[in-house]
């Protein structure tokens, strides 16, 4: 519903950028990298417009080098029995 509420039920990774374009219930924001990502809109945005974009953990996947939207390098992993947890360094964003 807002940030708050990304934030309190459970992790989340908050990239904020710029909406560069939009096409019914989606919108693609433009990354302080440059790169631009799509995402669904809760709001009314126009271009141009400042957005925060939030990604869940458990929605990201790792891949082989240009084989992703975001090109990082892996700093930290924790191992949680069945999973793991990474720590992902991307330029220009910061660490997912």
């Amino acid at each position: 519903a807002d940030l708050f509420v990304a934030d309190f039920v459970g992790k989340t990774n908050l990239l904020s950028g710029k909406v560069a374009g939009l096409s019914g219930d989606l919108v693609d924001v433009a990354l302080a990298d440059g790169t631009v990502i799509a995402a669904r809109k809760r709001v009314p945005l126009n271009r141009g417009e400042a957005v925060s974009v939030s990604l869940r953990p458990e929605s990201l996947s790792l891949s082989a080098p240009g084989g992703g939207s975001l090109e990082g390098i892996v700093r930290n992993r924790i191992f949680l029995g069945s999973t793991a947890e990474y720590a992902i360094e991307v330029q220009g964003i910061g660490s997912l």
